[in-house]
């Protein structure tokens, strides 16, 4: 009885001395602090993006989802605001910027993205980010063996591309749910007329990996006049 009486007495003692100013969140097993649940969120995001890791930075716009104990209305809080909270916690969602220079890749080598984390009530990964805005090649450590702008543009003029007064302008985007890339080459022409200009818009789509034509696009129209 002794014993027990003597650790009542020194329980509020004991309960000074716990730092809660980190703690904004509690769910029915631990009551967690932000650098917790950035720690575990980092640790989580490492574990998908390996080495590509320390090319990431934390968006700072992060929030969570909680009840109030024995009750079923969700609430929703931002990570940054300084409180704890007495109810249930449910969900925490927090968002990354990827934002890497892929050195074995001239043809596309920015490799940027935000990647979205969320976690469960034990900071667990509910679902795996969606990471498809990075090229295969990145993640094997590859060459791309993509064409490059120059060589686009030839391909475009043999494939019937009209050369204009200005140079064609090449640009490759990344097709992620085809895993493709594709170079869009277009300019517009001149075409006179006895009335008035006209103008000949054309874009021409190659496959930057097989080097095929993929689609040729043209219009004309004259050109706008301003009064």
């Amino acid at each position: 009885m002794r014993p027990l009486l003597i650790a009542l007495l020194l329980l509020p003692l004991l309960s000074r001395g716990q730092d809660t100013t980190d703690v904004f969140v509690q769910n029915e097993k631990h009551v967690y602090t932000r650098t917790e649940v950035r720690e575990q969120a980092d640790s989580t995001l490492h574990f998908y993006l390996g080495y590509l890791f320390e090319h990431c930075t934390y968006r700072k716009k992060g929030y969570y989802s909680y009840t109030d104990s024995g009750k079923s209305v969700v609430h929703w809080s931002m990570l940054s605001k300084h409180k704890k909270i007495k109810g249930k916690l449910m969900n925490v969602f927090m968002s990354y910027q990827l934002d890497y220079t892929y050195p074995l890749c001239s043809a596309y080598n920015h490799i940027k993205g935000i990647i979205f984390l969320k976690l469960d009530s034990d900071l667990h990964a509910r679902q795996d980010p969606d990471l498809k805005f990075i090229p295969y090649f990145v993640w094997t450590k590859e060459d791309c063996r993509l064409i490059g702008k120059e060589q686009a543009i030839e391909l475009a003029i043999n494939f019937g591309f009209k050369e204009g007064d200005k140079p064609p302008k090449a640009t490759i985007q990344y097709d992620a749910p085809v895993k493709q890339f594709y170079w869009d080459i277009s300019n517009r022409i001149q075409k006179d007329s006895i009335i008035q200009k006209h103008f000949v818009t054309q874009t021409m789509q190659i496959n930057a990996y097989t080097k095929k034509k993929v689609s040729y696009t043209k219009t004309e129209k004259p050109e706008n006049k301003q009064y």
